[in-house]
């Protein structure tokens, strides 16, 4: 039994450089958006550190989102079909960028279109947990208001 090693995969060099900035950049961000996660979660009481803290996260999965958007696209440029780019060409850094925020808004994107099964997975994914991340981050604050209401400690 042989092991697999870089050189016996025959990847093109540009392929393992996208691989590894998308991976680099992907674990950063993840544990920038762990930090503000943890401090909601572990809050006891909902103040502008927390809202803070929300709000920063939330733009952060933007970032992370944007990561994945240039990756699918540069390993398959015809992924994404826009007015602004040529045709079989990929996403640009701001073209993704914009993509993830409208996603993560569940705006809806009309000038960038995702045309494989992996890319529309990728949209639908970023706008449930865009949807559900505000949803329960909403519930989080108004249960630790009420219950520092309840408590007696707000005013």
């Amino acid at each position: 039994m042989t092991l697999l090693t870089i050189q016996n995969l025959r990847l093109p060099f540009n392929l393992w450089q996208i691989s590894f900035e998308s991976g680099t950049h992907m674990v950063f961000v993840g544990f920038v958006v762990n930090q503000p996660l943890r401090l909601i979660l572990q809050s006891s009481r909902a103040n502008s550190e927390v809202m803070c803290a929300g709000i920063s996260a939330y733009l952060m999965f933007g970032l992370l989102w944007t990561a994945a958007f240039l990756t699918v696209s540069q390993l398959n440029p015809g992924v994404f079909a826009s007015v602004h780019l040529p045709a079989n060409q990929g996403l640009g850094r701001f073209d993704a960028l914009y993509l993830s925020f409208v996603s993560l808004t569940c705006k809806g994107c009309i000038d960038i279109k995702p045309l494989s099964k992996v890319a529309r997975m990728l949209v639908m994914m970023e706008s449930t947990i865009g949807v559900l991340y505000v949803a329960v981050l909403i519930a989080r604050l108004v249960a630790l208001y009420s219950k520092a209401v309840e408590s007696g400690r707000e005013k």
